[in-house]
């Protein structure tokens, strides 16, 4: 009896022996993670980026836009065109975000600039001029299929959506870099950009603007041997939505 109880005691001293120290890698992972996590989000949160004064304008642009005639085909039939742009500017000091449908058809006379053909960067600068704003940052990324699967949406407007109602998660902070880095090297987004534009679009109250243009439907325009369809802004009335979105 009591070979067999030494047995039992250094079995059970065996099993602490090797539970021990399971525990305490366990607890220093933990540590490593808060602190890899702690860190995170001090950098993210007090990056300029995310400051809550700053004026953020995202230009989501479409990265290869399919032909006009597909374009005008879905506008007529009142479909939501996968294929337009989403102009959202985050203000901090009003707490509202404004979110701008741009037609994939547009184009700004005074400008010479039309959607399809100018660069994004171009656009989204030039387009801030014409409603006379001044942002803080301006970013252009492209409606990528790779990006909306790693945040977990089909499109922009699905994008507006979900994190309309989610917001900004503790455990975006581990994914952000590798969303910023699925759309590179077209976009200039950072990571603590794109926090903020998860933060902002669940926190700041959501306001849809209509981009005013001079007809309903897109003008068929024939120069040559070439066919364009053109939704002209209507720049009269840009003062209206300057009123709208506090400019």
């Amino acid at each position: 009896m009591k070979a067999s109880r030494s047995h039992i005691g250094k079995k059970r001293k065996e099993e602490r022996n090797i539970v021990k120290p399971i525990v305490i890698i366990t607890i220093i992972l933990l540590a490593v993670a808060a602190m890899f996590l702690g860190s995170r989000i001090f950098v993210v949160r007090n990056s300029e980026e995310f400051s809550a004064d700053k004026v953020s304008l995202y230009y989501f642009y479409v990265e290869n836009p399919v032909s006009n005639d597909a374009s005008v085909t879905s506008q007529s039939n009142g479909a939501n065109y996968s294929g337009d742009g989403k102009i959202i500017i985050v203000n901090g000091e009003r707490r509202s975000v404004e979110l701008i449908n741009i037609p994939a058809t547009t184009f700004i006379y005074s400008k010479n600039l039309d959607v399809s053909t100018s660069s994004p960067r171009d656009f989204s600068i030039l387009f801030a001029e014409l409603i006379g704003m001044k942002p803080d940052f301006t970013y252009f990324i492209p409606q990528r299929s790779e990006f909306f699967k790693k945040v977990g949406v089909n499109n922009i407007d699905d994008f507006v959506t979900v994190y309309g109602k989610r917001g900004l998660k503790l455990t975006d902070y581990f994914v952000l870099g590798s969303q910023v880095s699925s759309l590179r090297p077209e976009s200039n987004i950072t990571d603590s950009s794109l926090a903020r534009l998860y933060y902002a679009l669940g926190t700041y109250s959501l306001r849809k603007h209509d981009l005013p243009t001079l007809t309903k439907a897109p003008l068929k325009i024939t120069v040559g041997n070439m066919l364009y369809f053109r939704s002209y802004v209507d720049e009269e009335k840009l003062g209206n939505l300057m009123k709208e979105i506090g400019n």
